[in-house]
């Protein structure tokens, strides 16, 4: 299997099709309802982004599969936990000027 289609773009949806996705698969992401579907890229990227989500499904990842590719990157461990989350907190791999 090297390619995965996800039927529904709503929460459960947009959130299997990231697990999937970050698992390496080539994954397609569908609804019937076109507002859900166009909304679906920004949602995604919001989460993909996100180190915190990146490292807790990296995480439940290499704890399921028990594959050591999946064992997150030590340094995305130090960025979480010294609260460096990038634009939301202005430092993480990247500096952002915060807004005031």
């Amino acid at each position: 299997m090297s390619k995965v289609a996800v039927v529904g773009a709503g929460t459960m949806g947009h959130g299997m099709a990231q697990v999937v996705a970050l698992a390496g698969y080539e994954t397609v992401l569908t609804d019937s309802n076109a507002a859900v579907l166009e909304a679906a890229p920004a949602v995604l990227g919001m989460h993909f982004f996100n180190p915190v989500h990146i490292l807790a499904i990296a995480d439940y990842l290499h704890q399921q599969l028990k594959q050591p590719h999946y064992e997150p990157p030590g340094l995305l461990r130090e960025k979480v936990a010294a609260g460096e989350l990038g634009k939301k907190t202005g430092k993480g791999f990247y500096e952002w000027p915060l807004k005031n």
